[in-house]
């Protein structure tokens, strides 16, 4: 069954009483894809399955996994290499959704809560370009969100807005942090100012206040995603990256 997505008519997400949760709050499950592009792993390519299932070993044990693959095949060697890793399955639900690449947390829906007393569950649906068209092609994990929602019977809101899950943390209280560089940058949002861009978090997520850090850590290839520079560990503590070598070209900014 295919979910509509919201026809929000001029309201938004956030006026509707919804709010993005911070990750450490009860949740139903974690989604991940299973890795196959062995260009991303380069010589790692035959270890990196068995990481995902040694991960998903730990995580069954506190809630469900749903992972997709992309087909048939795909899903019986998840499942032999979770045998082979002692992984129980009995928590594990497979999708068949192709992807291009495995970064789930990027590419996948950010799901917001109700916060009226209801129990409805949205999953917003960013515009995705693989990290300012880096690596191509990535016409399948555009759509991924989308399908999830379809497949879960969930409704989705399309956001006009370049981003992805680890450009943006929250504190699951109305505050966000984002970088300088990475959703104003060119390759993602060239017609939007941060005005714009804070406008658009705002609605889509339920948040009240964003503080914008400075990133430009050299060799990320995601333009500065927050998640390697600041976390938030409860609702009023941050843990941040710190370089103590004061020769180092980045000790200043962290």
């Amino acid at each position: 069954m295919s979910e509509p997505q919201l026809d929000l008519d001029g309201t938004t997400l956030q006026r509707l009483g919804y709010r993005m949760p911070a990750e450490w709050e009860a949740h139903k499950a974690t989604w991940l894809a299973w890795p196959h592009q062995n260009h991303t792993w380069g010589p790692k390519a035959d270890i990196v399955p068995h990481i995902w299932a040694k991960m998903i070993r730990e995580i069954v044990e506190g809630e469900d996994v749903h992972l997709l693959v992309n087909d048939e095949k795909m899903q019986a060697q998840a499942m032999a290499i979770m045998k082979e890793n002692k992984a129980d399955a009995s928590n594990v639900y497979y999708h068949q959704i192709p992807t291009n690449d495995a970064w789930m947390r990027d590419y996948g829906p950010t799901f917001v809560k109700s916060t009226n007393g209801e129990t409805g569950v949205v999953a917003v649906d960013w515009t995705y370009n693989c990290w300012g068209e880096k690596y191509p092609p990535f016409d399948e994990d555009q759509k991924a969100a989308r399908r999830i929602a379809d497949e879960i019977e969930m409704p989705s809101a399309k956001i006009d807005l370049v981003a992805e899950g680890g450009a943006i943390e929250v504190n699951g209280a109305g505050t966000l942090l984002t970088t300088e560089q990475c959703l104003p940058n060119p390759n993602r949002n060239p017609d939007l100012d941060t005005d714009a861009i804070n406008a658009t978090l705002r609605e889509a997520l339920g948040i009240s206040t964003i503080h914008w850090l400075t990133g430009g850590i050299e060799g990320d290839d995601t333009d500065s995603h927050i998640d390697e520079i600041a976390r938030f560990l409860d609702p009023r503590t941050i843990a941040v990256t710190t370089d103590p070598n004061k020769t180092d070209r980045h000790h200043a900014q962290l």
